[in-house]
């Protein structure tokens, strides 16, 4: 699961987890761990003497599986702010609905004669079996609340990064506000003894100086990047 400019104000807009985005890589689990799911079972099969066309019982199954946990996902996505246990809770029964009609998906496809010789050879086989696509069901369950969770996680703790740092940012630009007002007292003061000396021409340059220091200290973000040569400009404007 082209980006536009990221902003300046580091808590606009949500904060997403780094890498795919959450859709992407939901589907793109969601489609490999079913796919496996049909592939591993074909496979066993094959080695375990089946005839070929078990594949369209498994897929059958595997399908079943695919579309009745995008059930569950929906689900799991409404109850998100309730507490895990209540989850728990109200997912067993879809939970249960979901494998016994992957189990009742194989019975099916057992009486429409697409594997004629793998009928199991009990009752007590056909609860297996359904046990067997229920502990599936409930691994998919886990591995999502799994991956939801830690990516909520992630969210979380990128928005206190967010926060800290313009929490930081703040303090700076009120320290700079508290030291401008000193410094400018201190240079009004420089430049009122200057003219009360009627040295006209070092007050006037030092009025001008002033003007491009604070244009140039008031007008600049302290947080962005300036050149090396902006940088001693200020700093000789500073002690001039």
């Amino acid at each position: 699961m082209t980006p536009d400019p990221a902003p300046s104000n580091p808590l606009v807009g949500k904060p997403r987890p780094k890498g795919l985005n959450s859709g992407v890589l939901f589907w793109a689990l969601h489609i490999a761990g079913w796919g496996g799911f049909f592939l591993v079972g074909y496979l066993s099969a094959i080695a375990n003497g089946k005839p070929c066309e078990i594949w369209k019982l498994l897929f059958a199954v595997a399908a079943t599986g695919f579309f009745g946990t995008l059930g569950l996902r929906y689900l799991l996505r409404a109850c998100r702010d309730l507490p895990p246990l209540r989850v728990a809770m109200l997912m067993i029964a879809p939970v249960l609905v979901v494998a016994a009609a992957m189990g009742l998906t194989f019975i099916g496809g057992l009486g429409m004669g697409w594997c004629d010789v793998c009928q199991p050879m009990s009752r007590v086989n056909y609860v297996a079996y359904v046990f067997n696509q229920l502990n599936v069901v409930v691994g998919w369950t886990s591995l999502y609340l799994v991956i939801t969770n830690w990516r909520k996680l992630q969210l979380q703790t990128q928005a206190a990064l967010a926060a800290n740092a313009m929490a930081h940012q703040a303090q700076l630009k009120m320290l700079r506000y508290q030291l401008n007002p000193h410094f400018l007292f201190n240079t009004l003061n420089a430049i009122s003894t200057l003219v009360l000396d009627r040295d006209n021409a070092t007050a006037n340059r030092m009025v001008q100086g002033l003007s491009a220091f604070l244009r140039h200290s008031l007008d600049a973000d302290p947080m962005q990047r300036v050149t090396l040569k902006q940088e001693i400009d200020a700093i000789g404007l500073y002690l001039e």
